[in-house]
């Protein structure tokens, strides 16, 4: 008691859940020409961002599995997307074994949350579209740390110059924008595969599925 405690902070000390420590001391597939592509924005899609998603694949000779959370209210919208993009998707509700789907995948499109870490963990390039105040930081931060490639997605932010805030408020999402910046982004991940290989190891090297282990081992140092 008065003592400054202990600050067990950064992806050191992430804790995540048991299906995605499992996989953490497994080598990832590998591709140079990659033929597998995930899109997940989490439990909901609260900007929509996942049929802008999909048409950034247009054209693209890859299979996309789209990730349908259990809180989505745009399934619709997503249907007729993917109707009108060239490209091959798998739409997928709420599925059991999305560790796997992530591991299995060459690249990523995901919202900047929980998701993210669990993509490093996994060794999933990510393509990071924050769509939340709170999020900006998390995709700023791992961008800094070339861990990750950044959309953004409000004209009036910049990601070198915002302020961390814990504020959840939606972004404003220019669809427009978000789909042609994703199809650049795309470009670089199917044609450089040295650029995804770099991506895929210092997502790996920043998150190890080991920060349960650690914040156990530094309480019983305290004990």
């Amino acid at each position: 008691v008065g003592e400054k405690p202990d600050m067990l902070l950064g992806t050191d000390y992430l804790l995540m859940r048991e299906e995605f420590q499992q996989l953490a001391d497994k080598t990832p597939p590998w591709r140079d020409s990659p033929h597998r592509a995930l899109i997940t924005f989490g439990g909901s899609d609260m900007n929509n961002a996942t049929p802008d998603a999909i048409h950034a694949f247009d054209s693209f000779e890859l299979t996309v599995d789209v990730i349908i959370g259990p809180g989505f209210t745009n399934t619709d919208e997503i249907q007729k997307a993917v109707r009108r993009t060239d490209a091959e998707f798998n739409l997928l509700e709420d599925p059991d074994n999305l560790p796997q789907l992530m591991f299995n995948a060459d690249f990523a499109v995901s919202a900047g949350g929980s998701t993210v870490y669990e993509l490093l963990l996994t060794g999933t390039p990510v393509i990071g579209i924050p769509q939340t105040g709170n999020q900006i930081p998390i995709i700023e931060g791992l961008s800094s740390k070339d861990a990750i490639l950044p959309i953004e997605v409000d004209s009036n932010i910049s990601f070198n110059s915002i302020q961390s805030s814990a504020n959840p408020q939606l972004l404003n999402v220019d669809s427009n924008s978000i789909t042609e910046q994703l199809k650049n982004v795309i470009t670089r991940m199917v044609s450089n595969p040295s650029s995804r290989r770099e991506f895929r190891d210092q997502g790996r090297s920043l998150v190890d599925g080991k920060g349960a282990a650690r914040i156990y081992n530094h309480m019983e140092i305290l004990i």
